[in-house]
């Protein structure tokens, strides 16, 4: 039995799906690694929560937040237009993480704006807060249609 998804990503995951088995194996999939061992993954797992809870430091520890947060609502315009051109990217190709993050580098300077604040954005936009794990993976591991509908929200 085996698990090839590494452990600071399965500290990502178990957070993005809240803990639930099912939606652990969709962003697995979803982010090209595979699982032979859905057992391994529930042990994994329960490592991981008991880490987050007793060592994590603050900044590792998140929540995907079911609505806007107001947080994000302070995004200035040419960083929404950023999000918009990165949604639009999301809609026509395959997500691969390092696409996206490098995608993200190719929209900041179309638009004209840094990649720390396209960055920050996507933070304010999903977590509330201006930093999170790595975007590129952190997009690809959630649902694309949330994905899409959350960065032209605003």
């Amino acid at each position: 039995p085996m698990i090839d998804v590494p452990f600071r990503h399965i500290i990502n995951i178990v957070q993005i799906a809240r803990f639930d088995p099912v939606k652990m194996l969709e962003i697995i999939k979803r982010s090209g690694y595979r699982i032979e061992d859905i057992d391994l993954l529930k042990q994994y797992s329960k490592y991981a929560k008991e880490w987050l809870e007793r060592f994590a430091p603050p900044s590792v520890r998140f929540e995907v937040r079911e609505a806007v947060p107001p947080e994000a609502h302070e995004i200035a315009q040419p960083v929404k237009e950023a999000l918009f051109e990165l949604s639009k990217f999301l809609m026509e190709k395959e997500l691969d993480a390092e696409m996206v993050h490098q995608q993200v580098y190719a929209i900041a300077e179309k638009v004209g704006v840094e990649p720390k604040e396209i960055f920050e954005a996507i933070y304010l936009l999903f977590l509330g807060r201006r930093s999170g794990p790595r975007a590129g993976w952190f997009l690809v591991s959630l649902d694309r249609g949330f994905v899409i509908k959350r960065l032209t929200s605003l």
